[in-house]
C-alpha cells in the first residue's frame, strides 16, 4: 500500500523547493561582497607611493611652517603641531602616528 505525504508535508515540501532559487541567489551575493571584500583589503594594505616633488614640496611646507627659529621654538611649534594632528586624525590611529613619527623625525 502507498502512503501519500499529509497536505501539510506537500506544503511544506514545495516551500522548500520554491526557496532554492532565492537561497542560491542569497549565496551568489555573498560570494561576491566576500570577493569585493578582500579586494578592498588588499588595496587598504598597498603603500602609496610619492614622487619626488610631491615629498620635497611637503618636505618644504613643513620647514616653513617651523621656520628658522631657536630649538625651543621649534620645538613648541612641533608640539602644537602634534595636538591639531591629535585632534584632527583622532578617529584614525594608523594615519595619526604616522604624521607623529614625521613631525618628531625632522
Amino acid at each position: 500500500m502507498m502512503r501519500y505525504p499529509s497536505p501539510s508535508k506537500r506544503k511544506a515540501s514545495s516551500l522548500q523547493v520554491a526557496k532554492l532559487p532565492l537561497i542560491a541567489k542569497h549565496r551568489a551575493t555573498l560570494s561576491s561582497i566576500a570577493s569585493q571584500w578582500v579586494q578592498i583589503k588588499s588595496r587598504a594594505n598597498t603603500r602609496i607611493q610619492l614622487d619626488a616633488a610631491t615629498t620635497q614640496k611637503g618636505n618644504a611646507s613643513y620647514q616653513q611652517l617651523l621656520g628658522n627659529g631657536a630649538g625651543a621654538d621649534a620645538d613648541k611649534r612641533k608640539q602644537k603641531l602634534i595636538a591639531e594632528a591629535q585632534r584632527r586624525f583622532a578617529k584614525d590611529p594608523k594615519t595619526l602616528q604616522k604624521i607623529q613619527e614625521y613631525i618628531r623625525t625632522h
